[in-house]
């Protein structure tokens, strides 16, 4: 429109309400932060912009001036059913009228309505209103709206229907020349006959007291025009377009006969609001129950207080709009009357009773999804925060049985800055089933929770509570603990949860003990096998021996799951180890190590025996750090450079599995890829490559000459015990290096 930065509302120019009408658009608007008081609350920011474009067009001037006496008739007229002017500028080329947010009910049916799986009692509460507004019209105000039709009816966001557009109101007595001049502007489908047919001019009315009779008699000699009737012919073509015969609405069958005489050609067969609104449908409980919200901001403390009981079990037959708009207003007015009042004593009794209502009333709104929480942050939520602070154990309990529907309509900042240290404070009441109670709220609010509240605050406070006199505040902290223990870091899990449990499994109270094995059992995969080999296992197995039956099935329970949660780390721990083994085996094919497939002795395929020669090395390697294992070393170093044989002593228990004979068992280097004669043993010492061990295809000669022992080493064949298998052993020769001159190759390869 060009005009939004220049008045103090942001107007939404997509949202054109009445796109076919020559005179006024409708947009949806909302108030700056600057316009007005600043403490004016979101709810009411949103307003509806009526928009009418000026020109210097003759006719369009009239118009003009139609705009401006409606938007002066509205701002004079106060009724609760007549829509709520708040402003109006000239802008430029555009003359601005501000109202209530509004929707046109034409929109509405069409839209709106139809999401609705029942909308009975919403529509008969709408035209209730708009035929008391009418009625205020007729009676009180003695005008005629004239122009009744679906874009004159506006649903408001509280759920009421309103009048507006009353451009063309008038006393059609009085400014019979006026209502002359503007007929043609009146909506054509919603016009009364004698308007079209021009023979309105001769009919006369009664006088003003004959209107609340059934029907309009007959003419009178007072010689006043009609009016009246106009505008029920208008309400009855509304009555048809809001229930149409595909509606999902039934209309009652209490109208039905009114909306035929609503309809007659004959004006003075056509009842007025007053009788209409006599009618059984507009008396019913429900619409009595609507009447009575209405009245709510009226009614002394303790009449509400009965109210409120009364809506909480009707709480189903109330829309969302009515209990956000009318209600929730009222229970925030009502709880911030209670705070102020708490102050004198004799009215605390009385403060009590408003808030256990309040905020039940409350609680089952919010189970209903009938509270929007945005609503709920301006009108409630101050008044809810002050509650907290209060120590009176009747309005603490109350806020506590409460608090896990009203959760819902509270945010994780509200909760974290506000709300968690006052509902921790309740630990420290002297009242047991106070503490009892806290603890079992806590419960909803973890998930809101902060880190750093959740992982620090709350979990030194249930553990706190392990220590208290009360014993089911001590079982339920265990159950509380168990319960989070899934939203805890593994570090808290490890500083917390085994200790906790172990204390409980020593508490006297028999459920307490109960509380701590099932949590045990529940949360077994936290533990490592030092927290369940050291502290659960011992703890859980003095409780067999416990008096009670319970204990002692819950505590073999809890045994057999340690037992198979170790089970199960030994063997990852086992599989993850023989993983690391095998990474270190070359592959077959690689450049640096080829396998031996030849045919062991006893005819069984030879396996690769250079792994227990390279572990058996690695392991002297490390464990000879000292100067000292050097110096234990050198004796062996002796007697291998002046022996030629394999001795077998030396084999330990990594040899391979196969049963050889040592004397014909001999290493070679070829696992690097080089000759035996090439081979350097120093460097094969330095680093820990794979020796692939050969069969020895010696003569007879050659081996009879290995099994001869050196002068110096030369051990009798009546001493020597039985060969036996070495196949079990490993032979790792304790040597960090040893340095073999050229002489002794020779000697080291017969080996």
């Amino acid at each position: 429109m060009g005009v939004a930065s220049s008045i103090p509302y942001d107007i939404r120019t997509e949202t054109n309400h009445y796109p076919d009408s020559n005179r006024w658009e409708l947009y949806d608007g909302r108030k700056n932060d600057g316009a007005g008081d600043e403490t004016v609350d979101n709810e009411n920011r949103d307003v509806s912009i009526f928009s009418f474009k000026k020109s210097s067009n003759p006719e369009e001037l009239v118009q003009l001036a139609l705009a401006q006496k409606g938007c002066q008739r509205l701002k004079s007229l106060i009724h609760p059913y007549i829509l709520g002017f708040i402003d109006s500028t000239e802008v430029g080329d555009s003359y601005l009228m501000v109202t209530e947010r509004a929707t046109p009910i034409g929109e509405w049916l069409r839209t709106i309505r139809p999401e609705t799986d029942s909308c009975d009692l919403e529509i008969l509460w709408g035209l209730k209103c708009i035929l008391e507004a009418l009625h205020f019209l007729h009676s009180k105000c003695h005008i005629a709206h004239c122009n009744v039709s679906t874009l004159s009816c506006f649903y408001t966001k509280n759920g009421d229907w309103k009048l507006g557009a009353l451009d063309l109101a008038c006393n059609v007595s009085a400014e019979c020349a006026f209502f002359e001049e503007n007929l043609s502007l009146q909506e054509h489908d919603f016009k009364a006959p004698e308007l079209i047919d021009g023979s309105w001019k001769g009919i006369h009315i009664p006088e003003e007291a004959s209107y609340t009779s059934e029907i309009l008699p007959r003419a009178t000699s007072t010689g006043k025009k009609c009016g009246w009737s106009i505008d029920m012919f208008s309400l009855g073509k509304l009555l048809q377009a809001i229930y149409p015969t595909d509606s999902v609405a039934v209309m009652p069958k209490c109208l039905e006969s009114p909306l035929k005489r609503m309809l007659s050609p004959d004006h003075r067969r056509r009842p007025t609001c007053a009788s209409i609104l006599k009618a059984p449908c507009f008396h019913t409980e429900e619409l009595k129950l609507m009447t009575t919200i209405c009245e709510l901001q009226l009614k002394p403390p303790l009449e509400c207080i009965d109210i409120f009981v009364l809506l909480k079990e009707k709480v189903d037959l109330i829309s969302k709009a009515v209990c956000t708009f009318k209600v929730l207003a009222c229970i925030g007015n009502m709880l911030s009357r209670s705070i102020a009042d708490f102050q004198v004593r004799d009215n605390r009794e009385t403060c009590r009773r408003i808030v256990h209502s309040s905020l039940d009333l409350l609680a089952r709104f919010s189970e209903h999804h009938k509270v929007d929480d945005v609503v709920f942050s301006v009108s409630c939520l101050g008044p809810y925060q002050q509650l907290w602070t209060f120590s009176d154990r009747a309005i603490r309990t109350a806020l506590l049985r409460t608090l896990k529907p009203i959760l819902f309509l509270l945010s994780r900042d509200v909760v974290n800055r506000k709300l968690f240290e006052p509902l921790l404070a309740g630990f420290s009441d002297s009242n047991s089933k106070l503490r009892e109670d806290t603890l079992k709220s806590l419960v909803f609010v973890v998930e809101k929770l902060d880190e750093n509240q959740l992982q620090d605050k709350l979990v030194r406070c249930i553990c706190n509570l392990q220590n208290d006199a009360e014993a089911s505040v001590r079982t339920n902290s265990i159950i509380f603990l168990s319960r989070i223990s899934g939203k805890l870091t593994v570090a808290v899990r490890q500083r917390v949860l085994a200790g906790s449990y172990c204390k409980a499994m020593k508490d006297p109270f028999l459920h307490c003990r109960i509380a701590g094995l099932k949590a045990t059992e529940a949360s077994i995969s936290y533990y490592d096998v030092n927290q369940i080999c050291t502290r659960l296992i011992p703890q859980i197995s003095l409780l067999l021996l416990d008096k009670s039956h319970d204990v002692n099935e819950l505590a073999m329970i809890a045994l057999e799951a340690c037992t198979k949660r170790v089970k199960q780390i030994y063997e990852e721990k086992k599989s993850l180890d023989d993983g690391l083994v095998s990474s270190r085996v070359p592959l077959k094919g690689s450049n640096n190590a080829s396998y031996n497939t030849d045919v062991g002795v006893n005819g069984s395929a030879k396996s690769d025996w250079t792994q227990w020669a390279l572990d058996g090395l690695t392991k002297s390697m490390e464990k000879v750090t000292s100067e000292d294992t050097v110096k234990e070393v050198e004796p062996c170093r002796e007697q291998m450079s002046h022996s030629n044989t394999y001795n077998p002593q030396l084999a330990t228990e990594d040899s391979p599995e196969e049963s050889v004979q040592y004397s014909q068992e001999r290493v070679t280097c070829n696992g690097w890829g080089i000759n035996d004669d090439d081979l350097d043993l120093d460097e094969i010492l330095d680093e820990p490559h794979t020796v692939v061990r050969k069969q020895s295809k010696s003569s007879d000669s050659e081996v009879e000459s290995s099994k001869i022992c050196s002068p110096e080493r030369q051990v009798k064949p009546q001493s020597r015990k039985p060969r036996k298998d070495i196949s079990s052993k490993k032979m790792a020769p304790a040597v960090k290096k040893l340095n073999i001159q050229s002489d002794e190759r020779e000697s080291w390869d017969d080996f």
